[in-house]
């Protein structure tokens, strides 16, 4: 059991009777269906229920929403031996710096991971995407400064389809459109123009929809 934070008294206790502080963060143990153990982070609303965050992206299986309160399912209790313990952030690697050549940056806005753990990252301000390895080791690219089939205006967020491989890319203004290329940057198509009011978040859900979320429109 964690020890008590100084000055702050516990809020609640926990489904296996262990105190929960307010403003407290802690790992836990994430299980998504295909049953591979990944953490994630639990946070409590001062006085309000606990609640994890809703989204968790995995390397390999995409992004989960998670509706669930600590209690249920998904996450793992075991009220002999808790599941929650700090844990510590592991460096892995960095990689880019400012510049216009392969492999750097001078705005980068958006980041996915597609099924084989490549690294996606919508280069805004160089108008293209670029892909890297795993291990931050440069790949290839795509897009150019234009308005044609092809090309990218400030993108500035991507996802990937897990089942395809496609790219989804969002632009700002004065486009305010989203276009798809294929897990080799050949463009598919382009839509939102007439409809969107600068598109930034997006995903792909797991029937291939993709969802986007409008910064200005509320």
């Amino acid at each position: 059991m964690p020890p008590t934070p100084i000055g702050r008294p516990p809020s609640r206790q926990d489904a296996c009777g262990v105190p929960v502080y307010n403003y407290d963060k802690w790992s836990i143990g994430v299980e998504p269906s295909l049953g591979m153990l990944e953490p994630g982070n639990v946070e409590d609303e001062k006085m309000g229920p606990l609640y994890p965050p809703r989204e968790f992206t995995y390397p390999f299986f995409g992004k989960i929403t998670l509706w669930n309160y600590l209690i249920r399912y998904p996450f793992l209790r075991n009220c002999s031996r808790s599941q929650i313990s700090r844990q510590k952030m592991i460096y892995h690697c960095k990689f880019g710096e400012f510049g216009v050549m392969e492999g750097q940056f001078t705005e980068p806005s958006g980041v996915a991971v597609n099924a084989q753990g490549d690294i996606v990252v919508a280069d805004t301000n160089n108008h293209r995407i670029q892909v890297f390895d795993k291990e931050g080791r440069f790949k290839f690219q795509f897009g150019e400064c234009g308005k044609r089939d092809g090309q990218l205006l400030y993108p500035n967020r991507v996802a990937v389809n897990k089942m395809t491989g496609d790219f989804v890319v969002t632009e700002r203004s004065p486009t305010h459109q989203i276009q798809v290329y294929n897990q080799y940057g050949q463009f598919l198509r382009k839509f939102g123009a007439n409809i969107l009011q600068h598109p930034r978040g997006v995903c792909v859900d797991s029937k291939g929809r993709i969802i986007v979320v409008e910064c200005k429109v509320n």
